[in-house]
């Protein structure tokens, strides 16, 4: 299924979305990638990351230098070697799928990509621009969910984020650290008190 064609006057913001949005995904990359080297616990998502933003940043430059001329791209369509690679991937190599987690990682810094990439999506052109182009709320879905400090009305089906019960020892079952799950601090475990 084609998109529907960009209107003219929306066509001459596409690429000067692509051109501003991109340097603050690569900014976000590189921060991502200076605190996560140093966290033990972060360590494990600093690659899926940077592949993610990286591949966002080509896929939306790609996307919107086509609108830019007037072309309809094809929606890509899920083949075989896609779904048997994505259900052979280990959780350790997945990022988290929950709102807001990469607030919760980088907790001082994150807000400052949240403000701006949410002033540039409030633009008019750029909010009619999404609207017409479902691919690139697509490309964005991700992004601005992990950035996101408002809970989601329902999660996804196959989010890696267990509901219920919260754990109180150990870590989950996709290995993703409790303080990237759950907006609360996790409780310690309560310990009994060995009578003297």
């Amino acid at each position: 299924m084609n998109e529907p064609p960009l209107a003219p006057d929306l066509r001459a913001y596409a690429l000067n979305f692509a051109a501003r949005l991109a340097p603050m995904l690569r900014a976000l990359a590189l921060l991502a990638g200076y605190r996560f080297a140093r966290n033990p616990i972060l360590a494990p998502f600093l690659v899926p990351l940077q592949r993610h933003l990286h591949s966002a940043i080509r896929r939306m430059t790609v996307l919107m230098a086509k609108l830019a001329e007037g072309q309809t791209p094809r929606q890509p369509r899920p083949t075989a070697q896609r779904l048997s690679s994505a259900r052979l991937s280990s959780p350790h190599q997945r990022l988290p799928a929950g709102t807001g987690w990469l607030l919760r990682a980088l907790p001082s810094e994150a807000i400052l990509f949240t403000t701006q990439i949410a002033a540039l999506l409030a633009e008019p052109e750029i909010a009619a621009l999404l609207a017409t182009c479902r691919r690139a709320r697509r490309i964005l879905a991700p992004i601005q969910r992990a950035l996101s400090s408002e809970p989601r009305r329902r999660e996804a089906r196959r989010s890696l984020i267990p509901r219920h019960p919260v754990p109180t020892t150990g870590l989950p079952p996709s290995a993703i650290p409790p303080f990237l799950l759950y907006p609360t601090p996790i409780p310690p475990p309560l310990s009994r008190k060995i009578a003297a």
